[in-house]
């Protein structure tokens, strides 16, 4: 068997996995509900919590090491998910369901019907398509008006789940300069400013 057959592994010695791809991709069909529970119950328990901490706390000391790996390694992500297209898929499923569950947990009822037609992207400019959370919901932000401003699409994927100041040091990096600064930071209305104090965030 050809060893392209095996999809690239960083965790081996031989930077591959020990089983071809077709194997694997026919052992996680057979096996697919058992992994998603083991999967759950591993995010949502308590290690769950303090690997997440962890993830956290090393992407914020090295904002740039997963990046430049996959940069000079561009092989590795193409044949990964070429490799694991149902789990990508099942990824993509449990990450819409989250961000639903985080925008309904963190809406403040100021929102309303909100209409991005003519603005244009707070970030770079552009016309927008729609609208991003300054602080992201998984970093404790609330689905506010005081928490929202315009976006393009490109802007709105480059940040994700960036904060503002690490968004504005991202795009520095990279050489993009943006219109906005610091000042949009912080709560403005009553109900983000009271989440934001649960947070320990400012009055």
């Amino acid at each position: 068997m050809p060893i392209e057959d095996f999809a690239l592994c960083r965790r081996n010695k031989d930077g591959r996995h020990s089983h071809c791809r077709e194997c694997r991709r026919a052992h996680y069909q057979a096996n697919r509900g058992r992994i998603l529970a083991q999967q759950k119950e591993a995010y949502q328990g308590e290690g769950g919590e303090r690997k997440r901490a962890y993830q956290r706390g090393w992407r914020q000391r090295n904002p740039n090491a997963s990046r430049e790996w996959f940069a000079a390694h561009p092989e590795y992500k193409r044949e990964w998910y070429a490799s694991n297209r149902e789990r990508v898929a099942d990824r993509s499923r449990a990450e819409s369901e989250r961000r639903r569950r985080l925008l309904r947990d963190a809406a403040c009822g100021c929102v309303g019907t909100l209409d991005c037609t003519g603005a244009s992207c707070g970030y770079c400019g552009a016309a927008a398509d729609g609208f991003d959370h300054i602080q992201p919901l998984i970093r404790g932000g609330r689905h506010c008006v005081s928490n929202l401003i315009p976006a393009c699409g490109p802007c709105n994927s480059a940040k994700r789940d960036k904060t503002l100041i690490e968004f504005i040091e991202d795009r520095e990096r990279r050489g993009i300069r943006l219109l906005c600064d610091e000042t949009l930071r912080g709560p403005i209305c009553a109900g983000d400013r009271a989440h934001a104090q649960g947070y320990g965030g400012g009055a």
